[in-house]
């Protein structure tokens, strides 16, 4: 794979735009998270002010369901300040009693971290799948090319960067707003032109936010 550093927090490879985030401040990192997972899902989640969040950046609240998202944004320590800051996490975690629960980080992860930090989170509804990596996020972000055109503080300084000709210039989403066309008629059309089709059943279902759907109720009429 061909890859082109910058030292301006993205990469260019041949299989796209990679980003560690590092452009985007605390709070800008949250709303990116929000957005990717609001898209995913296709619910909307709770976000709160600055201040202290007592454990929960975002929520989604539905019956006995209780959802905690926490993001961890870690410009300097890397995966050691991500370890450090989860100790603390990990009791206020326990006292929310979530159903499930999910990190968002900037810091990049293997299946060997991941499982080092359900270990460190040990009592906390944490699994791999909802532990979302700087590789899992910009995983995302390709497959919600909209949110990356929204977040503009992930590519622009990376992008008025590059002013040596002899260097490729990264490609950015266009700002250009494409002129609207018919309006679907059901929600099923709405989501299969928003690209919601490319997505495998399978995939789909692994990001459900309740963690699982039961069957649909039988008609007791029918008997």
């Amino acid at each position: 794979m061909e890859t082109v550093a910058s030292n301006h927090g993205s990469w260019r490879t041949d299989m796209g735009t990679v980003y560690d985030f590092r452009t985007l401040s605390p709070l800008d990192f949250e709303e990116l998270d929000r957005d990717l997972l609001q898209a995913q899902w296709g619910v909307t989640l709770e976000s709160f002010g600055a201040g202290t969040d007592q454990g929960i950046d975002l929520r989604y609240l539905t019956g006995p369901h209780k959802v905690i998202i926490q993001a961890k944004h870690l410009s300097e320590g890397g995966y050691t300040g991500l370890k450090r800051a989860l100790r603390d996490e990990r009791l206020k975690a326990m006292k929310l009693a979530p159903t499930r629960y999910l990190l968002a980080t900037s810091v990049s992860l293997t299946p060997a971290r991941k499982d080092e930090i359900i270990a460190l989170m040990e009592g906390v509804p944490l699994t791999p799948g909802d532990i979302f990596g700087r590789e899992d996020l910009n995983n995302l972000l390709g497959l919600h090319q909209t949110i990356e055109t929204r977040h503009f503080k992930l590519w622009l300084s990376s992008a008025n960067a590059r002013t040596d000709p002899a260097k490729p210039r990264l490609r950015r989403p266009s700002c250009t707003k494409a002129r609207p066309g018919p309006k679907p008629k059901t929600r099923v059309q709405q989501r299969l032109k928003a690209g919601a089709s490319k997505i495998p059943a399978a995939a789909a279902a692994a990001f459900d936010p309740i963690g699982k759907k039961g069957p649909e109720p039988k008609d007791s009429s029918a008997s």
